[in-house]
């Protein structure tokens, strides 16, 4: 067991760090299997040597993009744990673990393909001249 510690200066910060109701919190937490707490401005994470060591660097991470005002979401902590851990995700889009994204007029919002469905339908439509898709409410079609 093994154990490390990360300060946040301000509470705002922890806010924005761990998501809505501790989401990104708890994707490092599954992912790696490691305890994390936080009390009186203080991250502490306790587990395995290697989970502790990767989950402290995705955590520092995580809070560099935060305190640049960077977008923070569950796709950019899946893009950052990947980038760490090296390797694809079970939500990677596609089976060679690419994030190709969908070209939209407005360059400001990236669209891509969050499930590998997702994916192999939009390399559907890319290759054929009409593509067909159905499925029920909620499945990711539009």
């Amino acid at each position: 067991m093994s154990e490390s510690t990360l300060t946040l200066g301000d509470p705002q910060l922890a806010l924005q760090l761990f998501g809505p109701q501790d989401t990104n919190l708890r994707k490092v937490r599954n992912q790696l299997g490691v305890a994390i707490t936080h009390r009186n401005g203080q991250i502490r994470i306790a587990g395995p040597a290697d989970s502790v060591r990767m989950a402290t660097e995705i955590l520092e991470q995580l809070k560099e993009r935060v305190v640049r005002h960077a977008p923070m979401g569950p796709d950019e902590v899946a893009d950052v744990m990947n980038q760490m851990m090296g390797a694809k995700s079970s939500t990677a889009p596609t089976e060679r673990g690419e994030s190709r994204e969908v070209a939209i007029g407005n360059a400001a919002r990236r669209i891509k393909p969050r499930t590998a469905g997702q994916a192999a339908y939009i390399e559907a439509i890319r290759q054929h001249d009409m593509t067909f898709c159905i499925g029920p409410a909620g499945c990711g079609k539009t």
